[in-house]
């Protein structure tokens, strides 16, 4: 039987694909010289990804050439566009969006069942602990999972804007409004670095052991940020 697949947490515009361990992979020779001497596994995870990449544009009519990757080891996008790619659990997913849509996409795929105890306290501060101490173990699990996955995606929406490096406790999450969503937030001194990124809206979506975390960034004008198309 075929595992299902997630469905886009974005809107019209944005471009979204998954690819499975087994697929047929569409990369190009530069893509395949950059993982020259990578172990296997890490090999087919790269190339599945910038074939969900791919996928993914074409779905918005592109036709893109090599997706390299840049001194920290993100995705080199097309000019005018950006994007995010993830990997877990035997799949590869990416987004991708027009600058005129959005200016930062994060997505973050993560297996729960390799979740260990140790790992909350290196994700979550403050109000975060509180919340989390307080459910029952099984629903901390997914939730410490959860949150570490939106911190991710938080990180690679909003690193292209402020092109370094910045740990877990340079952001917060927090509940949203149901199961389906989550509260971000930006501290400093990453926060002086994009003043309206308020809050940052984060979906969430459980498949078994598997969850994937989401956010698209407003669209930066001179006056003012529009709200990202969902």
């Amino acid at each position: 039987m075929t595992a299902r697949a997630f469905v886009s947490p974005f809107g019209q515009g944005f471009g979204f694909a998954e690819v499975r361990s087994g697929d047929r992979l569409d990369v190009r020779a530069e893509e395949q010289r950059l993982v020259e001497g990578w172990s296997a596994r890490a090999r087919a995870r790269f190339l599945m990804g910038r074939t969900a990449a791919r996928m993914a544009f074409s779905q918005l009519g592109v036709e893109v050439g090599p997706i390299t990757r840049g001194p920290n080891r993100e995705p080199i996008w097309p000019a005018g566009f950006c994007g995010s790619i993830t990997h877990a659990g035997g799949r590869a997913i990416a987004a991708v969006a027009g600058r005129d849509l959005t200016s930062g996409i994060g997505i973050d795929l993560e297996d729960a069942d390799r979740w260990f105890p140790d790992l909350l306290p290196y994700v979550a501060f403050g109000q975060e602990l509180h919340w989390l101490d307080n459910l029952a173990a099984v629903e901390r699990k997914r939730l410490t999972v959860a949150v570490f996955s939106a911190k991710e995606s938080i990180y690679k929406a909003v690193y292209p804007r402020v092109g370094r490096y910045f740990g877990f406790e340079s952001a917060r999450v927090a509940p949203g409004t149901d199961h389906s969503r989550l509260v971000g937030r930006l501290e400093a001194p990453i926060r002086d670095c994009c003043p309206e990124l308020e809050t940052l809206d984060i979906r969430v979506e459980w498949f078994e052991s598997l969850v994937l975390t989401s956010t698209a960034l407003p669209v930066r004008s001179e006056g003012g940020a529009e709200t990202a198309r969902r």
